[in-house]
């Protein structure tokens, strides 16, 4: 939270850093909320086989809405 009231000069690096922090808050539930850590190998493999997929997906998503709304949306981020 107090990220968001520190401007680091420019949207995309505002972006960066916010997303950097929310991942590391993500793998932090899934480790010891979701209980990872102490679960066996193939279970690590399919919770990381589904981030390539959820990467995907996302990038898919980015693309459409950029190809629809273009500047109008995103204005200089793209």
């Amino acid at each position: 939270m107090l990220a968001s009231y520190v401007d680091f000069g420019s949207a995309k690096i505002n972006i960066l850093i916010a997303m950097g922090i929310a991942t590391l808050k993500a793998s932090l539930v899934a480790v010891f909320f979701m209980h990872l850590k102490w679960e066996d190998k193939l279970t690590w493999a399919f919770a990381g086989l589904s981030l390539p997929f959820l990467a995907l997906f996302v990038v898919f998503d980015v693309i459409d809405i950029a190809i629809r709304y273009g500047n109008k949306l995103f204005g200089s981020l793209f």
